[in-house]
């Protein structure tokens, strides 16, 4: 899950890195967010459709919802986007398929992609990976300065 979860992350933050359009950073990740959601599923044999992804995504994205609004207003400043914009799309995906995985292995997400999880456990859940997920964009942002 850990390798899936990253190659998705940073397809995110390559994607925002590349997009110059000015607050259409959401559209650009959602379409791998939804995959890497499909690709966990199997990894747990639960096949989701591409509309369970989206309900998923849909309910989990709520309580991501601070970093997502954050993600949005930074990507409405040009020079700040595409230096800020990477590492926070990597974070932000990072820990959402953190915790879905974790919920998809506690059987938490059914195939029809419905999350049968309290707000408190996926608020727990979430805030375990907060730390990874910000350590995470320290070492995406350090990692880009060395290339």
């Amino acid at each position: 899950g850990e390798r899936l979860i990253n190659y998705y992350a940073g397809a995110c933050a390559a994607a925002v890195a590349a997009n110059f359009l000015p607050a259409s950073d959401a559209i650009v990740i959602a379409p791998f967010q939804l995959a890497m959601i499909v690709h966990l599923g199997r990894l747990h044999n639960i096949h989701i459709t591409s509309s369970a992804a989206t309900a998923i995504l849909g309910t989990l994205g709520m309580s991501f919802a601070g970093r997502a609004v954050f993600q949005v207003f930074v990507s409405f400043i040009p020079l700040v986007k595409n230096l800020a914009g990477p590492p926070l799309a990597f974070a932000l995906t990072y820990s959402m398929g953190k915790t879905i995985n974790l919920l998809f292995a506690r059987g938490k997400i059914d195939s029809k992609g419905n999350v049968v999880a309290s707000a408190k456990e996926i608020e727990t859940i979430k805030s375990d990976f907060q730390e990874a997920s910000a350590q995470a964009a320290a070492t995406y942002s350090s990692n880009k300065r060395k290339s």
